[in-house]
């Protein structure tokens, strides 16, 4: 099994930890650049705005940082269980969207851990809570796991592990 291991589990963490890595770089950025102001990215569009959340989606929760630390340690452990039962291609759309859930949810585990229990969000668009690239991996990452299970559904015979 030593190989196969390494083989289902590389896609993944290779995704996951290049995403959280992405996103700690990102986020000492904004802590040093956006601290006295915001800047205007795209007129009228698009505002990096240093933000910090102790809460969840849309500030929700804002006292349940036990339970977001909790929920990234589910999801790491779903990122080496899911891919040793997962079949298909090795870099499927799956894989890759488990890797970017997985490295946003460590990416958000750090700053929850190391950083006072809030998260450090910037991108703002004015119409949208802000966020940042953790959570665009979380989201982008669920629609191609989601998109991986109905297609699966779709061909069974491709669910298989190999």
């Amino acid at each position: 099994m030593g190989k196969k291991w390494v083989a289902r589990l590389a896609p993944v963490w290779s995704v996951a930890l290049g995403w959280a890595a992405i996103d700690q770089i990102v986020k000492v950025w904004a802590l040093g650049a956006l601290w006295a102001a915001e800047r205007e990215i795209i007129p009228g569009v698009l505002w990096f705005n240093l933000a910090r959340n102790s809460g969840a989606a849309f500030g929700l929760f804002p006292r349940g940082q036990f339970l977001f630390i909790l929920v990234a340690l589910l999801l790491i452990g779903v990122g080496i269980w899911a891919p040793l039962v997962m079949g298909g291609r090795r870099w499927s759309v799956g894989r890759i969207g488990l890797g970017l859930l997985v490295g946003g949810g460590i990416g958000n585990l750090i700053d929850r851990v190391f950083r006072g229990g809030e998260v450090v969000d910037f991108i703002d668009f004015r119409f949208w809570p802000v966020f940042n690239v953790a959570d665009t991996g979380i989201v982008a990452g669920t629609t191609l796991v989601f998109l991986y299970l109905i297609t699966s559904l779709l061909r069974p015979g491709e669910a298989k592990p190999e």
